[in-house]
């Protein structure tokens, strides 16, 4: 219990300082801008273009979904289709609100274990998923720096785009490693286990933790195994990742389009989101909260005019994170509800 409320705790605290960024972050941008700009930008806007847009945020999260469930179904485990929309809101919301995005991935495991899938299984799942979404991404920022390289030719977003790639590549990096190293990961775990016991965590006999372990350890490398001589298999997680990452860039488009502008092509602003997202995901800013919106503001100087600039930046962002994490905050917490309800009419039909 209190191990729980410890990590309970580490989330509270993202989100609070996620908050917390904001706040200042917009303080500082009103300094410069005024909220009438974009009240007079939300009342021109074309609407189609928006519902569009939130559309593309669920299709974004029924390609993780399917890509979850294609896997899972691999594994032995049959599912439904709205259990993996539910972790895949679970994996965003979470990612949302903690440093360098590596929050949801944890909490996913926890509630696929909640519904009777081991951590052992669904650790391989989720690991392979984040290698190739984190792949995607880099290869996605790759082709779209090179068809538009004018737009990120200055030293700073140079350097800031080659740091993103290079920390995409390090988490890549370790997930294989984890992976594939089963003797790595033996070692490290021994190591764990070996810490907690002298810290009085495992009172057990080590031998008992060391060959539990290591069966876990044997399971998860046949399982990962089994996936990875699949080629069918990972070319359908690959095009699922592809049409997802797809579905999130092509928002910051219709948010242009919706304003009335037209002169710049899809790849112009589908380029600029993917810098963004390869700069910012794997730094350890929860949302990438003030460095996202400076980013904007920046790229969007050649992009809109100048009345528009702030008000495309605070509509975009909302359209493309603050939007998402209510969207999957409430998916969470509608799911939280119907449990209790369960719970409550079976405590009923007990007593």
């Amino acid at each position: 219990m209190g191990k729980k409320n410890l990590s309970n705790k580490k989330y509270y605290l993202s989100f609070l300082i996620m908050v917390l960024l904001i706040v200042i972050t917009f303080f500082v941008l009103f300094k410069d801008y005024t909220l009438s700009d974009v009240v007079d930008a939300v009342n021109i806007m074309d609407k189609r273009y928006i519902l569009l847009a939130i559309l593309m945020f669920f299709i974004y999260l029924l390609f993780e979904a399917m890509a979850t469930k294609r896997l899972l179904n691999e594994i032995g485990y049959e599912t439904k289709l709205l259990t993996n929309i539910r972790y895949a809101a679970i994996d965003y919301y979470f990612c949302a609100i903690t440093p360098s995005s590596l929050g949801g991935q944890p909490m996913v495991a926890y509630y696929m274990d909640k519904d009777k899938i081991p951590v052992y299984k669904s650790s391989v799942v989720l690991l392979f998923n984040s290698i190739i979404f984190r792949l995607v991404l880099v290869l996605f920022g790759i082709v779209f720096v090179v068809l538009r390289y004018s737009y990120f030719d200055d030293l700073v977003k140079t350097l800031l785009f080659l740091v993103g790639v290079i920390l995409n590549l390090v988490f890549v990096s370790i997930f294989l490693v984890a992976l594939i190293s089963k003797k790595l990961v033996l070692k490290a775990g021994f190591k764990v286990i070996n810490l907690l016991h002298k810290l009085k965590v495992l009172r057990k006999n080590r031998i008992v933790y060391y060959r539990k372990y290591y069966h876990s350890i044997n399971k998860f490398s046949n399982l990962y195994i089994h996936i990875k001589k699949n080629k069918r298999l990972i070319l359908e997680i690959l095009l699922y990742n592809i049409l997802q990452r797809g579905a999130l860039f092509f928002i910051s488009y219709l948010v242009y389009r919706s304003l009335s502008f037209s002169t710049e092509s899809i790849i112009s602003l589908m380029a600029i989101q993917v810098f963004i997202s390869i700069t910012v995901d794997s730094l350890p800013i929860p949302g990438g909260v003030g460095l996202s919106e400076k980013l904007m503001i920046s790229f969007f100087a050649v992009i809109y005019t100048s009345k528009y600039i702030f008000p495309a930046m605070v509509i975009t962002r909302i359209m493309t994170f603050y939007l998402e994490v209510i969207i999957t905050g409430l998916i969470i917490g509608f799911h939280h509800v119907i449990t209790m309800i369960k719970k409550g009419r079976n405590n009923d039909r007990v007593l």
